[in-house]
C-alpha cells in the first residue's frame, strides 16, 4: 500500500524513525486507499489503435481522479446488441460480481451504445449490481436518465 511520510524532510532517513534527532518518531501514514473502477469501451470496427486511446484515456482520467482502474474490458460490435450478448460487457458483469467496485467508466456514452434503450439495459445490469457508471463527457444522455427513472420520453 502507498504511503507518506508526515516527518519533515530533513528528518526523513528512515519511514518509520527519524535517527540521531530530537524528539517524537516520524510515523508513517497509509495513504487513503484508491476507490477501485472497472472501465469499459466499444468499437463498432476493429480498430486497436482506437481502442488503445480510449483506454490510455480512462487511466488518465482515472489517475487524475485517485481512482483505482483494476481493467478495462471491451467488446468490438454494433450499439444493437444486449449485454449478454457483448462478451467484454458480460466479463465486465462477472468481475463486479467477484471484486466490489466504486464504478465503471467509460470516455462517453456513445461507447455503451448509441440507443437509449440499449444504453438503458446495460446501465440497468450496473445499477443492479449498486455500481454506478461515470461518464468522462458528463454523463449519461438525458433519454437514459428520464428511462432509468421511470420517466417516459415527452412527459
Amino acid at each position: 500500500m502507498p504511503t507518506r511520510q508526515v516527518a519533515s524532510p530533513q528528518h526523513s532517513r528512515s519511514p518509520l524513525v527519524r535517527k540521531g534527532a530530537a524528539g517524537p518518531p516520524a510515523f508513517v501514514e497509509a495513504a487513503p486507499p484508491a476507490e477501485v473502477v472497472f472501465g469499459y469501451v466499444r468499437s463498432v470496427s476493429d480498430r486497436p489503435g482506437y481502442v488503445e486511446g480510449c483506454k490510455e484515456t480512462l487511466a488518465w482520467w482515472c489517475a487524475r481522479e485517485g481512482w483505482e482502474l483494476w481493467t478495462v474490458f471491451t467488446d468490438v460490435c454494433s450499439g444493437v446488441l444486449e449485454a449478454d450478448e457483448r462478451p467484454g460487457f458480460t466479463g465486465l458483469l462477472d468481475a463486479l460480481d467477484m471484486r466490489p467496485a466504486a464504478a465503471v467508466v467509460v470516455v462517453d456514452g456513445g461507447h455503451l451504445s448509441h440507443r437509449v434503450e440499449v444504453v438503458a439495459s446495460l446501465v440497468r445490469e450496473l445499477v443492479l449490481r449498486g455500481i454506478e457508471p461515470w461518464v468522462m463527457d458528463g454523463g449519461l444522455p438525458p433519454e437514459v436518465e428520464r428511462v432509468l427513472s421511470g420517466r417516459l420520453p415527452g412527459s
